[in-house]
């Protein structure tokens, strides 16, 4: 990967193999594979949470052809996942850490919910539009 990186090569992560649906996932199996592979912990140049979102946030707008590379701009719709920073994990890390405590603790989950173009669709572990889990449920029986 480092050297695919090296030469411009750009990568994002997404469902398409159905290992997993977490992209927080995801990027902990990228940078165990990268510690599988060099023998070293760090092999990212700088924080590894950060390089990971960072990366994999500006590669898939780049897929999906949004030319934007803020987080959060005017004019852009407002999509987000929001984290309760009042939980023990997220109230003892630093600014600088907390991506990474996110990142890095699965099982600690601390998600209040997602938005998408400013409205919330999930909140407190329930999506709102509750026809979705019931269609959802039906498909997966249908196997």
């Amino acid at each position: 990967m480092k050297d695919y990186v090296a030469h411009q090569g750009r990568w994002c992560i997404g469902t398409d193999s159905h290992i997993t649906l977490d992209p927080l996932a995801e990027f902990r199996m990228i940078d165990y594979r990268q510690r599988l592979i060099t023998n070293r912990r760090n092999t990212f140049q700088g924080e590894a949470a950060h390089y990971l979102f960072d990366a994999a946030l500006s590669s898939g707008r780049k897929a999906t052809g949004i030319k934007t590379t803020e987080y959060f701009s005017l004019g852009h719709s407002f999509d987000a996942v929001v984290y309760d920073a009042s939980t023990p994990l997220l109230a003892t890390s630093s600014e600088s850490e907390r991506l990474s405590a996110i990142s890095y603790a699965p099982g600690a989950d601390t998600r209040l919910g997602t938005i998408r173009s400013g409205q919330w669709v999930v909140r407190d572990g329930r999506h709102l539009n509750e026809q979705i889990a019931t269609d959802f449920k039906k498909l997966v029986s249908k196997r």
